[in-house]
């Protein structure tokens, strides 16, 4: 038999835990208007104070301040911020034991049927991005090529779809034009029974420190990335894609069709029969910035994948009105950082010159091939993407 603890022995983590546990669960179901709210007992107090209280070294005025934040952590209302290393550790223990799914997750069966379905897709998601195909396979540093990413949804029968089908031409398709040429074997789907699903797959701390650094040409991690991102971002929809079909619920890939394509267009210079970027805009994950990328609420640093489902998924709120709406040039801000990053000049307070771009792109193709032999063929720039003020957040625009 385990022997008891003595007096003025200081309790253990594992005891601290349980007590924890028990306490805010016995509060929970208790519960009391706010103005009657009550405290856990002084005993239950004395046995969380620090080893010093314990052993009797500690004055009475720290002992009433420890007391009182012990109050507070136990009060029906929230807790208030961590403080000193006890109130740490005591919320460490909330989270460990008043949460029953650590990882995140909760059970579906727990959530409304759309919160649920959002959830296990999301998992997928995340979990394919922790595997080993998220790597930059760099012969002197192997590590991941992208952080955790994120989700949006949008409506097949968004009226976005169609103002940009308009502004892009009539080969640029809607959600149910790409999901039909996917899935032609299943008739009578409408505009509103499929969702566009946006992914935003953030660059790593690391490889924006490095190209926050970069001059005139991008840093190796950036290049890896770019290169590798052709690789990790299909086969992620295609797990995704597989996840789905499981569950019962076709899904496409649009830039994955033969018929997919990039053409010349008379306003744009460069378009193509779908944009990973406005699939994004319209799931509510970001604006554009003057250099045409997406400013998301990790900034612009990242790559941007889509796929369609046949299914109804609520849709992510667009917290934003205008398509330039976090761009601090745009806005009035005065920002110009994008276009001192360029080092060919392609953008200008006129936007980004997509022919002048992709002929630097396609001009470094011979340097990487020489500085990274094993990526031979791979092009990048992204300077514009880092070392900015939306680089890595939604930039606040300056005081008046």
């Amino acid at each position: 038999m385990k022997p008891r603890r003595k007096i003025g022995e200081p309790p253990s983590f594992r005891l601290i835990g349980r007590r924890v546990f028990a306490a805010k669960t016995k509060l929970s179901r208790q519960w009391r208007p706010p103005q009657k709210r009550e405290t856990a007992s002084k005993s239950r107090q004395k046995c969380l104070l620090p080893k010093s209280a314990a052993r009797g070294n500690i004055s009475q005025k720290a002992e009433a301040a420890t007391r009182k934040s012990l109050a507070s952590a136990f009060s029906l209302g929230s807790a208030p911020p961590p403080v000193s290393p006890f109130q740490r550790l005591l919320a460490r223990l909330d989270r460990r034991f008043m949460n029953p799914h650590p990882d995140g997750v909760p059970d579906a069966q727990a959530e409304p049927k759309e919160q649920a379905k959002i959830r296990k897709l999301t998992k997928i998601v995340v979990d394919f991005m922790e595997g080993p195909e998220n790597q930059n396979r760099s012969p002197a540093n192997p590590e991941k090529a992208f952080s955790v990413p994120f989700l949006g949804f949008a409506s097949g029968d968004d009226p976005y779809w169609e103002n940009i089908k308009t502004a892009a031409g009539q080969d640029h398709w809607t959600p149910l034009e790409a999901f039909q040429k996917a899935r032609p074997e299943l008739s009578g789907v409408k505009a509103g029974d499929v969702t566009v699903v946006a992914i935003v797959c953030p660059q790593t701390s690391e490889t924006k420190s490095d190209q926050k650094k970069a001059r005139g040409f991008p840093a190796e991690r950036w290049i890896r990335s770019r290169y590798f991102a052709d690789s990790i971002l299909p086969a992620l929809c295609r797990r995704a894609a597989e996840f789905l079909e499981s569950e019962g619920v076709p899904a496409a890939i649009p830039d994955l069709l033969e018929s997919f394509s990039t053409f010349p267009h008379p306003k744009y210079q460069i378009a193509s029969n779908w944009s990973h970027r406005h699939a994004a805009f319209a799931a509510g994950l970001g604006s554009f910035g003057l250099c045409d990328g997406l400013i998301t609420r990790i900034g612009k640093a990242h790559r941007l994948t889509s796929l369609i489902v046949l299914d109804r998924y609520p849709p992510t709120p667009r917290p934003y009105s205008d398509p330039y709406e976090y761009c601090l040039f745009r806005s009035g801000g005065g920002c110009r950082k994008c276009m001192e990053r360029c080092p060919v000049g392609a953008i200008t307070p006129n936007g980004h010159d997509k022919t002048l771009c992709k002929a630097f792109l396609d001009s470094g193709k011979p340097v990487i091939a020489e500085k990274h032999p094993d990526i031979k063929g791979a092009y990048g720039c992204g300077l514009c993407q880092a070392g900015v003020p939306c680089g890595d957040r939604i930039p606040v625009p300056p005081s008046p």
